[in-house]
């Protein structure tokens, strides 16, 4: 039986429409269609039909086949195991409205798996990847606007996540680099994503393999203008998502997935 704090999830789920994606198996092999859910009830949970797969989602309902649902909130990843039962049916999206969807009937799941999300996955950058310009700014500066030459520091990305920046700081306009932690940067990303300013804190500092260069990490802090905080989010997941997926293609995901590469630890960013 599903715990309260389960059904509690469903529940608030299905109240908002939550995109999902079913999974089924069709002649041995794995189907993954997206939709979302609509309803729970007593009898199941109801989610919108999916036209694109045509009748092997009636045919699986009227065998009562099993099928696999994936959804996510903000942090967590959540997944169960349940019974196709019935459909297509209309279902009614407002109270009392005239707007009506094809639906699909699940039956409640015994189980909630729950897999917390790693939003501080590092992945590593290559020069051609990303380039960034950072600049030690002061508590009052406004972000907007551009420091002189002189607050530049020279940093060149090593590894990303959504919470932050690792980098090498080298020597510029003549000066040693100087990790002092805590203070305030203002930090431009450039990528095919686009160009994105950013504020952060200096993290960390460490020796590099390099003489005259230190090992440091930027921590982003985002505004607090909601709207403002989430485009900045979501340019850093899509920014953060393209070079996992490269790293997943060079093979060096298990290596750069423990902070390591070439004998140097990097320094964490965020826990």
């Amino acid at each position: 039986m599903l715990r309260q704090i389960d059904l509690t999830i469903l529940s608030e789920a299905a109240a908002r429409g939550v995109p999902l994606v079913l999974s089924v198996a069709c002649a041995g092999a794995p189907r993954h269609y997206k939709s979302r859910f609509l309803k729970m009830s007593g009898d199941g949970l109801w989610i919108e039909s999916v036209p694109e797969a045509g009748t092997l989602l009636l045919e699986l309902a009227g065998a009562c086949q099993a099928a696999s649902v994936a959804f996510k909130s903000e942090r967590s990843k959540f997944l169960f195991t349940t019974l196709l039962l019935s459909g297509p049916e209309r279902f009614h999206l407002h109270a009392g409205g005239r707007e009506t969807v094809a639906a699909l009937r699940l039956g409640l799941p015994q189980e909630l798996k729950t897999i917390q999300r790693r939003a501080a996955y590092r992945t590593r950058v290559r020069p051609m990847d990303l380039s960034a310009r950072a600049w030690r700014i002061g508590p009052e500066a406004v972000l907007t606007e551009e420091p002189p030459e002189l607050q530049q520091l020279g940093a060149e990305p090593i590894d990303i996540s959504v919470g932050g920046l690792g980098i090498l700081l080298r020597p510029l306009c003549g000066q040693a680099p100087v990790v002092t932690p805590g203070e305030r940067l203002r930090v431009e990303l450039i990528s095919e994503e686009g160009t994105v300013l950013l504020e952060g804190r200096l993290r960390g500092g460490g020796d590099s393999e390099e003489a005259d260069a230190l090992l440091a990490g930027i921590q982003w802090v985002l505004p607090h203008d909601s709207r403002k905080s989430a485009q900045l989010t979501i340019h850093l997941e899509k920014l953060v998502n393209r070079l996992q997926r490269q790293e997943l293609r060079r093979g060096k995901l298990p290596a750069a997935g423990r902070g390591e590469a070439g004998g140097i630890v990097y320094p964490r960013l965020c826990r």
